[in-house]
């Protein structure tokens, strides 16, 4: 039996994370809970909106609105941000107000409570590492000047500032190997540092990667 004089407690909103790549599709689980605790479910059915703004254009492959059927409790919508930035989620126009305040109740890492933040991070993915030197040739006793710049696109328009690390090494024709770590700091799309290259014959080449 389905009484439609009875409202739900509160409704959960919830993804698996916190943080997702823009244009990643996300998967948002939308439940109507009969109390507080969501051990009892309410299954009368209900309706309603899904928005998420903040972090560009977003897309919903199968449509913003939702319905959740009688004697059901649960539906989910996908969605995309072509963005980064904070993105903001929210429910509206909902078919049954809920009974508590706030109505609506967020869980970005799977557990929704009624003070969870209803924000997701979007970052823009790294699509490629550049490297670059001072100069195409040096000598042993002089520096040269390495530089990695971080990309989020195939132009490099586009920096890369969520954080990257690894190595840089450099191997060829009489020439010694040299290797060095460098970090890009979060926030940050370059790092530069000075090094030497060692020769140990004449008519020297070197491939840095």
């Amino acid at each position: 039996y389905v009484d439609p004089s009875v409202m739900p407690h509160h409704v959960e909103i919830t993804t698996s994370t916190n943080s997702v790549s823009a244009n990643a599709t996300v998967t948002f689980t939308i439940r109507a809970c009969a109390d507080a605790t969501c051990a009892s479910l309410y299954t009368t059915g209900m309706s309603g909106t899904l928005t998420v703004s903040g972090a560009g254009t977003t897309t919903y492959p199968g449509g913003q609105t939702f319905t959740i059927p009688a004697r059901s409790s649960s539906t989910t919508i996908t969605a995309s941000m072509s963005a980064a930035g904070t993105a903001t989620v929210a429910l509206s126009a909902l078919s049954r107000t809920p009974s508590t305040s706030p109505n609506v109740w967020c869980g970005m890492t799977g557990t929704a409570t009624s003070g969870g933040a209803c924000t997701l991070t979007v970052t823009i993915p790294l699509h490629h590492l550049e490297l670059l030197t001072n100069a195409t040739s040096t000598v042993t006793c002089v520096p040269l000047t390495f530089t990695v710049k971080a990309c989020a696109n195939a132009a490099c328009s586009t920096a890369f500032t969520s954080g990257v690390s690894g190595t840089v090494s450099a191997s060829g024709t009489n020439v010694q190997g040299y290797s060095s770590g460098f970090t890009i700091a979060s926030g940050s799309s370059t790092t530069s540092w000075t090094g030497y290259m060692g020769i140990s014959g004449g008519g020297n080449s070197a491939t840095a990667t």
